[in-house]
C-alpha cells in the first residue's frame, strides 16, 4: 500500500500494539471535521485499522463529513471504551482512497465493524441516501491513548502518545 507520507518508526512497540488491539476491539468512533465556515462537525463512523495504525472508513459523497473533508482534510478521530475508561485520539489527514483493493478493504472493514457492534449487521451508512460510496484512510500525525481507569497511584503516564 502506498501512503502519501512516510511514517516515522514507532519506538514503543508495546504501546503501538495496545493501540492497535484497542481499535480492533472497538471499531466505532467519532470523526470530527471542520465545515467551510469553520464550524466543527462530528459523525459516528465504523472503521478498520491496519498494522501501521492507518484507519479506513467509508462514507457517501452527499454527507457533511465528505463535503467537509473536501474542504479541509485535517480530522480528529476518537474511539472510547466506557468500561475501562480508555480513549484513543487520532489527529491526521483524511486521504481519499483510489485503489480498488483498498476501497474494498475499507468497505469490508465497515461491514465487519457493523457486524461486531449490531445484531442487524447493516451499517447505518447503507441506509442513507447520500450518493455514491467513497473510501478514506486517516494517515495519523499523532495518536494518544488515555487510560483513566488505572489506579490513582503508580509510576506511569496517564497519556501515552505516538508522534508520526
Amino acid at each position: 500500500m502506498e501512503h502519501s507520507q512516510k511514517l516515522k518508526p514507532i519506538e514503543d512497540s508495546d504501546l503501538r500494539e495496545r493501540i492497535h488491539d484497542f481499535m480492533k476491539k472497538y471499531p466505532i468512533g467519532v470523526l470530527s471535521t471542520v465545515t467551510p465556515s469553520g464550524s466543527p462537525h462530528a459523525a459516528v463512523i465504523y472503521f478498520s485499522v491496519d498494522d501501521e495504525l492507518t484507519l479506513r472508513f467509508t462514507t457517501k459523497k452527499g454527507t457533511r463529513k465528505h463535503k467537509n473533508i473536501q474542504h479541509d482534510s485535517h480530522v480528529m478521530f476518537v474511539c472510547f471504551d466506557a468500561k475501562s475508561q480508555t480513549e484513543i485520539q487520532v489527529a491526521g489527514k483524511a486521504i481519499r482512497i483510489t485503489n480498488a483493493d483498498e476501497e474494498n478493504a475499507a468497505f469490508d472493514g465497515m461491514l465487519q465493524a457493523s457486524l461486531h457492534a449490531s445484531k442487524e449487521g447493516v451499517p447505518p451508512l447503507n441506509k442513507l441516501e447520500a450518493g455514491e460510496f467513497e473510501a478514506y484512510r486517516i494517515e495519523p500525525s499523532k495518536i494518544t491513548m488515555e487510560v483513566y481507569g488505572r489506579p490513582d497511584n503508580g509510576g506511569y503516564e496517564m497519556f501515552e502518545t505516538i508522534d508520526f
